[in-house]
């Protein structure tokens, strides 16, 4: 996929809170509002970008690949994950499937959380009998969503590591971010200097900004799926058997096939049915008749979806929980 036709078409996920993530399919963030963990501090006025986005490479024995491409002035993309980039879907929720040169295949995807200031990231390895690590970097912002930050002495890097849980706490008096990921964290603070935000220049704004780096997580990716869950501080932690159940909960409705066997009749029934009943100009009958039958089908689908789907009942799933853990 060429970057430039990628960065023209963006995803964006909601919190259901005034927050969300989102991006474009090409990888690259072209706006200061694109973002992983976007939330709503004071709803629904006060939104803090908190992880702009991360670096990803992947490791394999034939070398080291990117799976992340950002965008640096003056006009360098770098690195060059989108050559990998093979295939991405939007449903349920965004997917990127990526081929290396050596014939590794890697899908990458994420979703925000209803009712909860929180995103999970995951890449699987869909090779079998692969070897492969990967090296997960995230950039750090703690601005408020309009605004653009620069490399900075208050800016802190420290994490507090506890177990598969980690916190960062960029500057006084801004939320702090909390990471739980199933990889090993290894401190390496750094900045990231000069990404460029093309539709903020096209915009006649300013379009340029730094990123802070405090680490790296490594993950083995021939043992298990790399999994990152990305939260406000202020929101209580799932537990991953949660994520698991509820994500699939999520993901089910999506997965069942439409129209199911019998429904053409039934629509098709329920329009004739209102078609005669509209008896008089054979103009109009034959626009309530089109009418009626978008109606119909809307409210089947609707009524098979809510039958269909056992998250109505779930409360795990209505209190916010939702999300993926594990294969």
């Amino acid at each position: 996929m060429h970057h430039r036709l990628g960065t023209h078409r963006e995803w964006l996920e909601p919190d259901g809170l005034g927050g969300f993530a989102s991006g474009t399919l090409g990888l690259v963030r072209t706006r200061r509002y694109h973002g992983l963990l976007l939330a709503a501090t004071t709803p629904p006025t006060g939104r803090m970008l908190l992880v702009s986005g991360c670096e990803a490479h992947v490791v394999t024995e034939a070398g080291r690949f990117a799976l992340s491409a950002q965008h640096y002035t003056p006009d360098v993309i770098y690195p060059n994950g989108v050559d990998h980039l093979q295939h991405f879907e939007s449903t349920p929720w965004p997917r990127w499937r990526f081929a290396l040169p050596d014939g590794t295949c890697i899908e990458h995807e994420l979703f925000a959380c209803h009712g909860s200031p929180r995103v999970v990231l995951r890449w699987r390895l869909l090779t079998p009998g692969a070897q492969a690590r990967l090296e997960l970097r995230p950039l750090l912002s703690g601005r408020d969503y309009h605004a653009l930050q620069r490399e900075n002495g208050a800016f802190r890097f420290a994490a507090e590591v506890s177990g598969e849980r980690l916190r960062f706490q960029p500057y006084a008096g801004v939320p702090a971010v909390l990471a739980l990921s199933n990889g090993q964290f290894e401190q390496a603070p750094d900045w990231y200097r000069n990404f460029l935000y093309t539709h903020e220049r096209e915009r006649g704004l300013d379009c340029v900004e730094d990123l802070a780096c405090p680490g790296v997580i490594h993950y083995a990716l021939d043992a298990e799926c790399a999994v990152l869950v990305l939260q406000m501080d202020a929101a209580a932690w799932p537990m991953p058997r949660t994520i698991c159940r509820a994500a699939r909960l999520r993901s089910r409705p999506f997965a069942l096939p439409w129209p199911w066997p019998g429904c053409t009749d039934a629509i098709t029934s329920m329009t004739t049915r209102t078609g005669a009943s509209a008896a008089g100009n054979r103009s109009s009958s034959r626009r309530t008749c089109s009418c009626s039958a978008e109606t119909s089908a809307h409210r089947l689908r609707t009524v098979w979806r809510r039958t269909n789907d056992p998250a109505r009942d779930d409360p795990e799933t209505r209190s916010g929980a939702v999300g993926r853990w594990t294969r």
